[in-house]
């Protein structure tokens, strides 16, 4: 019966109840849990009592619109595994099959379902601190995760690029939680109400507290206040900040693209001995009079479509490629770390490495000779051929080329 409870997405508590005799337990007795001073045996079970907290309207839709916009959201609550994952299907956090419901379709036991079979994942409080480095990423690897029974602590191991929701009405991501999404490189927003949310608010990337039913130390603790409560106001709040990224990055594409051809020539000017094409007066007339506007007008467009702006991809996106670079570059830097402290170390000293303060000239020295260095290659070649959006790239400034090279044909 509490297993059929708990799926249907209830929290259950069970009753029981004891005669306390009179001889042994008096009237006047002081009972004490911190003690021991109460009966702990010989209870009579009474029943179950079944509680329900339904999800808050619009969450399924959010969770949604999140999801097409390439944001990863995560359960993080202290409820029975089985609660958790039947709410977590109630708002489509969860639309895929567990190692433990596949199981139960195909008759097989839990142990024949391999973790490439499945696409969600339900992980228990317990396990949380007995997990090692490779499961984190199988784990993380997952389109759809749940953390169920976890505790205050657990919250800054696990949270990422990812919004975590806790209790499926206030929404949140733990402090542990956040430093293991954070080592693989991802963006961590976390949403929470409570003193105990605190230190994940603090730890992630984005801090989301509430402003109704939120404590004032959260508030303190989070870089945003959703004042309706409502975690569907996040999308409004993805959708309004890429739109205000989208203008502003057109803005500064417009006016580096107009400027690099009347900066071009006068350095021309300088160097080989052809005549001004672009007086300075002229300059400030063109920029202040005309460019000035247009660059600015950009900060008002409005999107192109309702719904394009959350169909975008994240501008830093966290995928398989990603994760192998960032692991690579942080073992090239461990190495040179060790390489560097190692050589400092007395022979009869600890064999602990000291870190030692650098001088200003040695670490001029080091800035010198990278260029000469494997790893300073490597590392920007692997920047060079990420995902990552950039803001003016050649094919852009091709055409401010172009221009200058009009402006100077004119001027000679």
């Amino acid at each position: 019966m509490k297993q059929y409870m708990a799926s249907r997405g209830h929290r259950v508590i069970a009753c029981a109840q004891y005669l306390l005799p009179g001889v042994k337990y008096p009237a006047d007795y002081a009972f004490s849990k911190n003690d021991g001073n109460y009966p702990s045996s010989d209870y009579c079970f009474v029943g179950l009592v079944s509680l329900e907290d339904p999800p808050k309207h619009g969450v399924r839709e959010a969770i949604g619109k999140l999801r097409l916009a390439g944001i990863k959201v995560m359960m993080v609550t202290g409820d029975h595994p089985k609660t958790a994952e039947a709410i977590a299907r109630k708002i489509n956090l969860i639309l895929g099959d567990t190692r433990a419901t596949l199981a139960e379709k195909t008759g097989r036991t839990i142990e024949d379902v391999y973790e490439d079979e499945v696409s969600a994942v339900v992980v228990h409080g317990d396990d949380i601190d007995r997990l090692e480095g490779w499961q984190w990423d199988q784990i993380f690897s997952k389109p759809e995760i749940v953390f169920a029974r976890t505790s205050p602590k657990h919250k800054l191991e696990i949270g990422e690029a990812f919004i975590l929701l806790q209790d499926y009405s206030d929404f949140f991501i733990t402090p542990n939680l956040v430093k293991r999404a954070q080592a693989l490189g991802h963006i961590v927003g976390v949403t929470g109400d409570g003193v105990n949310d605190a230190p994940a608010l603090k730890k992630a990337d984005l801090g989301i507290a509430m402003n109704i039913s939120g404590s004032d130390v959260s508030k303190e603790a989070a870089n945003m206040i959703l004042l309706d409560d409502n975690f569907a106001s996040t999308v409004n709040g993805v959708a309004e900040g890429r739109l205000i990224f989208a203008n502003l990055k057109r803005s500064i594409q417009y006016t580096v693209s107009h400027s690099t051809p009347e900066v071009i020539p006068q350095l021309l000017y300088v160097v080989l001995p052809i005549p001004l094409p672009l007086s300075a007066i002229l300059i400030l007339v063109i920029d202040l009079g005309f460019e000035l506007c247009a660059a600015l007008s950009f900060a008002w467009d409005k999107p192109e479509t309702d719904d394009g702006l959350m169909r975008m991809n994240p501008r830093k996106p966290v995928n398989e490629r990603s994760i192998k670079a960032l692991k690579k570059r942080a073992l090239r830097r461990s190495r040179t770390l060790v390489a560097t402290t190692s050589s400092t170390i007395h022979p009869e000293a600890s064999t602990v490495p000291k870190l030692i303060r650098r001088s200003k000239l040695s670490m001029l020295l080091t800035k010198l000779r990278a260029p000469f260095t494997k790893v300073f290659w490597v590392d920007l070649l692997e920047q060079s051929n990420s995902d990552n959006e950039t803001l003016v790239d050649l094919k852009l400034l091709s055409y401010a080329y172009l221009e200058a090279g009009v402006i100077e044909t004119i001027a000679s």
